[in-house]
């Protein structure tokens, strides 16, 4: 199938005044502007795909759930690559997939509920692990990944990580398991929810788990409820914590009785922040991580769909730089990802006035220091 593309490309240079934090700290900012033309055969929102890098530049692949087919864009062109069908019976057959990785051409890894299949670039499946019979689940809890936990493949130690839903939400559960895939050796990580709760409280359902990357060999981890940020040696279990604040000391969001009605757990979720899964930049020895505010006060409507999004930016040593507030209703929640050419940003806020059924578009921002 033969695509005729017209590429649309801008730079957008930030030239207003940074506020307060930003000078102090000394962070600058240029945002650029990529728009992928697409056919209705493709979405303007992804929520299952991973960047990936070739010798020709830098990708990016995505499932379509409507089609059951992985969509491949080139970042660098801004075009499309490529549709790969997939097949939902057979030696092949594959269900529904809730989070992928492109280790290469010969190795994607794909996540459907219960197992971990390995394909090729062709849409063989070469190899299934069935993790209902290597996990006990009723002990450890179901071995799954989601938008917050993404899949991820460590060639070092040819590992894949896990994260543990226990059916019975025990907070001292071990929330994470390492399954090396050569040897099926699973290691249960000393990683457990941070306790703060009294039995009559919650956090209502802002308890995920986020994972993207590993932080130079460890993985790097922290929870929805809280602005603290870990890192987790794999091969000791030892554990160290940061504050993820502008202040030394971690930030939480404020407690929910656990008896409160349905209504008053989404206001409860809508006045509170998210702070979303945390990202490595090992291009620039940066991190980010977005975090999803309450609603603007002169925002009418409080819904989840009102809720601000700001990005915070740390340096290698998890030592705060600065907060950025994003402008409302632009981007896409939980959809965003960095390369070496920066932060990308889906434009495609449910919201947007401007969204387009006709592209494929993103924002990048590139964070450097001043000298």
């Amino acid at each position: 199938m033969k695509y005729y593309l017209i590429f649309y490309f801008s730079l957008l240079l930030f030239s207003c005044e940074r506020n307060k934090e930003e000078k102090k700290f000394k962070i600058n900012y240029a945002v650029e502007s990529l728009n992928i033309p697409i056919t209705k055969r493709y979405l303007n929102s992804y929520q299952v795909f991973n960047p990936y890098q070739e010798d020709n530049g830098n990708k990016f692949v995505s499932y379509n759930r409507f089609t059951h087919s992985l969509n491949f864009f080139n970042l660098e062109s801004g075009q499309i690559i490529s549709e790969l069908e997939l097949e939902r019976e057979g030696p092949n057959g594959i269900n529904e997939i809730l989070s992928l990785y492109f280790h290469n051409r010969d190795s994607i890894f794909i996540y459907e509920r219960g197992y971990l299949h390995l394909m090729n670039l062709e849409g063989e499946k070469f190899k299934s692990f069935s993790l209902y019979e290597l996990f006990d689940v009723e002990e450890l809890g179901e071995p799954n990944f989601n938008f917050y936990f993404k899949l991820n493949f460590n060639q070092e130690n040819h590992s894949t990580i896990f994260y543990l839903t226990q059916f019975n939400d025990k907070e001292s559960s071990p929330k994470i398991a390492s399954l090396n895939l050569k040897t099926m050796e699973l290691t249960i990580l000393p990683v457990k929810a941070p306790i703060f709760l009294s039995s009559e409280e919650t956090t209502g359902f802002i308890s995920y788990l986020g994972f993207v990357d590993y932080w130079k060999g460890e993985i790097l981890y922290n929870f929805q409820n809280q602005s603290a940020i870990f890192l987790c040696n794999p091969k000791n279990g030892k554990i160290k914590g940061f504050s993820g604040n502008s202040e030394e000391n971690p930030s939480q969001i404020n407690l929910l009785n656990i008896n409160s009605t349905s209504d008053e757990f989404d206001t409860h979720a809508i006045e509170n922040t998210h702070f979303l899964s945390v990202m490595p930049d090992k291009w620039r020895n940066l991190v980010y991580r977005f975090k999803w505010n309450k609603p603007s006060v002169k925002n009418i409507e409080r819904g989840f769909l009102d809720k601000q999004l700001s990005v915070e930016v740390f340096d290698q040593n998890f030592k705060f730089i600065s907060e950025i507030l994003l402008p409302d209703y632009k981007y896409q929640i939980n959809n965003f990802f960095v390369n070496e050419n920066g932060l990308y940003i889906n434009v495609a806020h449910p919201k947007n006035p401007n969204l387009s059924d006709d592209f494929l578009s993103f924002h990048l921002y590139k964070f450097s220091m001043l000298s």
